[in-house]
């Protein structure tokens, strides 16, 4: 148990390419702060590899630098970019991820560590595996790619683009539906067609699977339209299922200006 708490901390270390317990405590500490799930993810991913690569290893020399914790960590703190993919689904993959992980590459860094060689995988596992789910869920239908790239295109101000992607989304669950709605109500409210990005935005809060972000754009449009005290009971709901999200803190104190 003491080693596997030991290569675990040290896998969040090496996140910031530092073999360190303390530097890992502390990129913890900022995953809980920044989303409480995606940091638990995380933190079972990591304890998984650690586990299993304890299981497939023959000695604990290519482990106790925390570089095979790092990709289970990782992997675990994916699913932050992607929320609309169902909670079980983000663990099965977790954990299906983990076990590939430290099944296929366990050995080729024992190898490479025998021959001496001047290269580590690092989080050469982690990408492989992220590639692979991502491209599983796609093929099974849980992820649609539209979804993500009407995100990536409205994070660059394309707006008419990624309405486009978003409307083209095939969803197959309200979480998924939810996060569609919101990124056209965002799209929207950024051009400037407030009735339609209330419209999208409300759409949202219909499924009742509390997404602050749609209150959040909720109170933005409104506050646009001169609606404070709208605008503010939009923005009180979007703290009240997230207390950290300060894009709504900074919302209300506009509203008591």
């Amino acid at each position: 148990m003491k080693h596997l708490l030991d290569h675990t901390l040290r896998g969040y270390g090496q996140m910031l390419v530092a073999n360190s317990r303390i530097t890992g405590v502390c990129v913890l500490i900022g995953l809980l702060v920044l989303s409480l799930e995606a940091a638990l993810m995380s933190l079972g991913g990591a304890l998984l590899i650690t586990a299993l690569a304890q299981w497939r290893a023959q000695g604990d020399t290519v482990l106790k630098t925390g570089l095979f914790s790092v990709n289970g960590a990782l992997i675990g703190a994916l699913w932050y970019l992607f929320p609309q993919v169902p909670l079980w689904v983000q663990a099965l993959t977790t954990a299906l991820g983990c076990a590939g992980m430290a099944y296929f590459f366990v050995p080729v860094a024992e190898r490479m560590h025998e021959k001496k060689s001047p290269y580590v995988l690092f989080s050469l596992p982690y990408v492989m595996a992220a590639w692979a789910a991502l491209t599983a869920l796609i093929f099974f239908g849980v992820h649609d790619a539209e979804l993500t790239r009407g995100w990536r295109a409205l994070l660059t101000n394309r707006f008419e683009k990624a309405e486009k992607h978003f409307l083209n989304t095939e969803v197959s669950t309200d979480m998924a539906e939810a996060y569609r709605c919101a990124g056209l109500g965002w799209s929207l409210y950024r051009r400037g067609d407030q009735t339609g990005a209330q419209t999208a935005f409300s759409r949202v809060l219909s499924l009742k699977i509390g997404v602050p972000d749609a209150y959040d754009g909720l109170g933005w449009s409104r506050l646009r339209q001169g609606r404070y005290e709208d605008a503010a009971l939009a923005f009180r709901r979007a703290v009240a299922l997230d207390s950290f999200f300060a894009d709504s803190w900074d919302g209300l104190g506009w509203c008591a200006l």
